[in-house]
């Protein structure tokens, strides 16, 4: 059998979790997280650098933006709003800490709005096609 290799629910959730990313980076206005360090010229090989140097002046904003990107996959599988805000509070008290300020309703409804858009842009992508995303320049 020759060919592409079919499309696999790991390749589906990592490009779910990887668009997730850039919606929560962009919503957010972020530039210290996955897609904004991309931006900055970091290479993958940098950011999977398991010692942790190579992105050591990011880690906070980077640990910051992985813990919201976690639960806000609930967001695209359709949990309200009001839901996640308020699991993310209960969370940060249980953990003696606070959620960010950022996330709030509106955020959560925003980037449900723009999950929307970027899944709508990749199925409208044909195969061998291209989907390019933006940086906003801040």
């Amino acid at each position: 059998m020759g060919g592409a290799k079919p499309w696999s629910a790991k390749r589906a959730a990592t490009l779910l979790h990887d668009l997730l990313h850039y919606a929560v980076e962009t919503e957010a206005k972020l530039d210290g997280g996955f897609w904004g360090n991309l931006e900055k010229g970091r290479t993958l090989e940098q950011m999977n650098d398991r010692t942790g140097k190579s992105m050591q002046a990011e880690s906070p904003q980077l640990g910051i933006i992985e813990g919201v990107v976690g639960p806000m996959s609930g967001a695209v599988k359709g949990l309200s709003a009001a839901d996640l805000v308020a699991g993310f509070a209960r969370y940060a008290e249980a953990m003696e800490s606070r959620a960010p300020d950022w996330v709030t309703e509106e955020f959560v409804l925003a980037v449900q709005k723009r999950m929307r858009e970027l899944q709508g842009a990749w199925k409208a992508t044909p195969f061998g096609g291209v989907m390019e995303l933006g940086w906003p320049r801040r």
